[in-house]
């Protein structure tokens, strides 16, 4: 039951972002030329936009994901995807040396133990280039920097390159989705929901006639 309550709050907190991400993409794409007005795509702006991403990956519940949309009718979907990228593979970095250097003292008040302890086994056991690409896919990328950091013994060399490709997928599928018209995401926003509700299904079936 209460494993159940934790994937129904990490749904929820899924669905609350990508509804998000959909409403101000239609925002944006509504009103882009007021916004222009405001919003220069000079290095401050860029400066501003990888800050704030860092420090959303550093102080874990934070999240500034959906502004992904503003960043890519500004810079492009391409552009966007590139600063993107490095900014969070900048804040996963921190996040992995903080844990690597300081430990539980300090990561404790970053990010919640709960969640790290429950990766515990697995970031002990996935170690490998491959194994934290694969990891990389399932898990958000600030709670997997941090139990990497805590809990394996993994180089920050193969950490560092392992999270860029396995964030870039993401990241530039993100940048592009914010540029594609409003009725289409919601499209896929639909079609994504009902794909994860199949699984869950199926996954259910499977448990219950075991």
């Amino acid at each position: 039951m209460k494993k159940d309550l934790e994937k129904l709050n990490a749904i929820g907190s899924l669905v609350v972002v990508l509804v998000l991400f959909v409403f101000l993409s239609y925002l944006v794409q509504s009103n882009s030329a007021y916004l222009e007005k405001f919003i220069q795509p000079g290095i401050l702006g860029i400066l501003i936009y990888s800050f704030l991403h860092i420090l959303a990956m550093v102080v874990a519940p934070v999240t500034v994901f959906p502004i992904i949309v503003l960043a890519s009718s500004i810079w492009g979907w391409f552009w966007t995807g590139v600063i993107t990228l490095i900014s969070w593979t900048i804040g996963a970095s921190i996040a992995f040396l903080i844990a690597r250097k300081w430990g539980v003292p300090l990561v404790k008040k970053l990010v919640s133990l709960k969640k790290l302890y429950a990766l515990e086994a697995r970031a002990e056991r996935y170690e490998t280039f491959f194994s934290i690409l694969l990891l990389r896919v399932f898990i958000p990328a600030d709670i997997l920097s941090y139990a990497l950091g805590l809990f394996s013994n993994v180089k920050f060399r193969v950490y560092f390159f392992a999270t860029i490709l396995g964030m870039a997928p993401f990241v530039f599928i993100y940048s592009y989705l914010g540029t594609i018209n409003f009725l289409y995401q919601i499209i896929i926003l639909l079609l994504f929901g009902i794909a994860y509700l199949l699984v869950l299904i199926i996954k259910r079936f499977k448990t219950l006639r075991r």
